[in-house]
């Protein structure tokens, strides 16, 4: 029976008994494609108002990459189907095409996602204390639409943990000068949750909680409210410690300035 490919990655999957001697060559080339799985690929589109990206099987595929540049030079607006339709995961696609038109990207199936042209900015944050309240550090890293990363960290004599977590996503907002749409990264609850379920009912009832208490760090929340107001941001929350390479460069940037303790930032901007 021959090989198949029904998993999201489009992996090859050998059959029971099959590619006796060689079966080492396709675990290997599966290994390096799901290292593509987390990497950045880019696609040309042609100049269609339709077009399909197909995910190869068993072989190197920009399309399999988890941020997916899309260029080419439009004269219209397109709809990129994403095939086969039986693939499940996540994309981070940015429009980088010339010519100002959008891009609809759809599965065959269900609402389109239209992305407009021009870079996506993807932002891991997050925040450190020792002894909460207590010394405190924070740290962002801004990937913009030509993988280019820059830091940004600072620390606080005394602090809280949440109060960091604010700070490390509002410092980050406020250093893109220009207009942006955003992806945020953090592994922060509190401000996942406050983002999602709390900020918009807060400012309804005067920044007071249900109790009719001040919300807590309304400072900071008022701080950030104005800048997703500023910019189009989308929160994902990542698992903490779960080998994500630059939510565990954050936070280790984090914990060292939280212990005052020195370390090598790949684009060096201390911010006191």
């Amino acid at each position: 029976m021959a090989s198949t490919y029904v998993n999201d990655l489009r992996l090859e999957e050998i059959t029971t008994g099959e590619q006796a001697g060689t079966w080492g060559d396709t675990t290997n080339r599966n290994l390096e494609l799901i290292a593509e799985a987390f990497g950045y690929g880019t696609e040309a589109l042609s100049d269609a108002s339709t077009q399909t990206i197909t995910l190869a099987d068993g072989v190197s595929d920009a399309a399999r990459s988890f941020y997916l540049k899309l260029t080419g030079s439009l004269s219209q607006n397109t709809t990129v189907t994403l095939a086969p339709n039986t693939v499940s995961k996540v994309w981070i696609i940015e429009n980088a095409t010339s010519g100002s038109q959008s891009i609809a990207i759809s599965q065959g199936s269900g609402a389109n996602v239209t992305i407009p042209n021009g870079s996506v900015k993807v932002i891991y944050t997050d925040g450190a204390c020792i002894g909460n309240p207590g010394k405190g550090g924070w740290a962002a890293i801004i990937l913009d639409n030509k993988n280019k990363k820059i830091v940004l960290s600072g620390a606080e004599k005394y602090t809280t943990n949440n109060k960091m977590e604010l700070t490390a996503t509002i410092k980050a907002l406020k250093h893109l000068k220009d207009k942006s749409e955003i992806i945020i990264f953090t592994d922060s609850k509190y401000v996942i949750d406050g983002i999602n379920n709390w900020i918009f009912k807060w400012k309804q009832n005067n920044w007071k909680t249900t109790n009719k208490k001040e919300v807590k760090n309304k400072d900071l929340w008022l701080n950030l409210y104005e800048c997703i107001n500023f910019h189009v941001v989308n929160w994902k929350w990542v698992k903490g410690h779960s080998g994500d390479i630059d939510n565990d460069r954050v936070d280790k940037i984090a914990v060292s300035f939280s212990k005052e303790v020195e370390i090598q930032l790949t684009s060096k901007r201390k911010e006191e």
